[in-house]
């Protein structure tokens, strides 16, 4: 009887350290991206903050999926298509990067 109780005790405790805590405190592990405070007047300066998108993005996906009733992206369809986006700005070499193509142009086209 002892080994049941200690044994439903022990599977109670797994399974409550396991839980992710969705409150929006714990929201804020994403980290927010700078990019999103202000524009840097330089390539280089926009390159070291890059990488920050991707990452808060990752982090909305991993909260959203392990937070049920939490809806950062209506499908994975939308949070490719904007990872993609934040991908094809960020890597370098790429013509939205580099400034061949700029957001003007795209934006023009689309219309």
């Amino acid at each position: 009887m002892w080994i049941f109780l200690l044994f439903t005790f022990v599977l109670t405790l797994k399974g409550t350290l396991a839980e992710v805590d969705c409150h929006a405190e714990d929201l804020s592990e994403c980290v927010r991206p700078k990019l999103f405070s202000y524009v840097p007047s330089e390539l280089s300066e926009f390159n070291a903050l890059c990488p920050q998108l991707p990452a808060f993005m990752r982090c909305l996906k991993e909260y959203q999926d392990s937070c049920e009733g939490m809806k950062y992206f209506r499908s994975q369809d939308e949070y490719n298509e904007i990872y993609g986006a934040f991908r094809d700005v960020c890597e370098e070499g790429t013509l939205f990067n580099t400034g061949k193509i700029s957001w003007s142009r795209v934006a023009l086209q689309l219309k």
